[in-house]
């Protein structure tokens, strides 16, 4: 089950900001941009990833886990648990 859509328009936003900088890097590296410009686009795509990804898991954690735990389903639950891990440990 997925909630995104409660905060689509914040995750539709930092997208579209993450596709202009991926657009960015790419014409970057055609133009044969310094290293060191292409490394600061990189980090605002990692930076951005992270904030989107938090965002997601923050949705996710309030709707989907929320339920889980109301309704006492535990697989759900233990699936979140999972899903946690891997993004903690990545």
């Amino acid at each position: 089950m997925s909630h995104i859509t409660d905060n689509i328009t914040d995750i539709d936003t930092r997208l579209a900001t993450l596709e202009g900088h991926i657009k960015a890097i790419r014409q970057m590296v055609d133009s044969d941009k310094s290293c060191d410009d292409i490394l600061l686009q990189l980090t605002a795509v990692k930076g951005g990833i992270d904030q989107l990804s938090k965002l997601i898991l923050i949705s996710h954690a309030s709707t989907c886990v929320k339920s889980a735990i109301q309704n006492n389903d535990l697989v759900e639950y233990e699936h979140f648990v999972e899903v946690l891990k891997k993004y903690i440990n990545k």
